[in-house]
């Protein structure tokens, strides 16, 4: 008699999106290795299927990213360009994502700095017949929100709404960005395709922390 299934069962890899964990989960029973997966002729006729659309899918996508972006969407992080959340959630508008069974939690702990805390998100992100889940957390020890003038802000001086929706906002961004494969894509690559598909690089900033207002990030044009 075979052992019942678990949930477990279902995760057939894990990606990691800035730090973020992301299980990617099999939406039905089929075959669980590579030699029984390149025996199969569905699974084959849809590998050749999807190999002769990668240019016509990648340059669908640029074409779309130099359409809809806007300056400060994408910034460099050391050579590897990130998409924003506000340039991640522009694609809502152009792709059928659902995003659902929400949670959330928020943690304290106490540092050399004083009382932190942080909120998590969590959901199911799907697109067409894919599904991931996705995850974003924000805490009052980010830059971005978290300091002001180089020193860390006071609890009483952060908008206690602003830290779950800044973590709400990076679990749409990580969910959106897996799924369409902008991850990781190098600076220098990401300005060759969007000059290739009539954009403009200067879309992608640089950014730096200099808490002259409130924290807020300052972003200057790459080189």
């Amino acid at each position: 008699m075979s052992e019942p299934k678990k949930p477990q069962d279902d995760i057939i890899d894990v990606a990691t999106v800035e730090k973020q964990w992301q299980a990617l989960v099999r939406r039905d029973s089929g075959p669980s290795n590579t030699m029984e997966l390149l025996a199969n002729d569905h699974f084959v006729q849809q590998l050749e299927k999807a190999a002769n659309n990668v240019t016509k899918v990648r340059n669908a996508i640029m074409k779309l990213l130099v359409g809809i972006s806007q300056p400060g969407d994408w910034v460099d992080h050391g050579g590897t360009a990130g998409l924003s959340a506000a340039g991640a959630e522009r694609y809502l508008l152009h792709f059928p994502f659902v995003f659902s069974n929400w949670s959330c939690t928020r943690n304290e702990w106490t540092d050399n700095y004083g009382p932190a805390y942080r909120w998590t998100y969590m959901a199911e992100a799907m697109l067409y017949d894919r599904i991931i889940q996705t995850q974003g957390i924000y805490s009052t020890r980010d830059e971005f929100l978290g300091k002001k003038e180089g020193q860390w802000r006071d609890l009483a001086d952060i908008s206690e709404g602003d830290i779950p929706a800044a973590a709400r906002h990076n679990a749409l961004k990580n969910g959106i960005t897996a799924l369409l494969g902008l991850r990781g894509i190098r600076t220098e690559e990401l300005k060759k395709l969007i000059l290739a598909h009539g954009g403009n690089p200067d879309i992608i900033k640089s950014v730096k922390y200099d808490g002259s207002m409130g924290g807020m990030k300052k972003a200057t044009p790459t080189a």
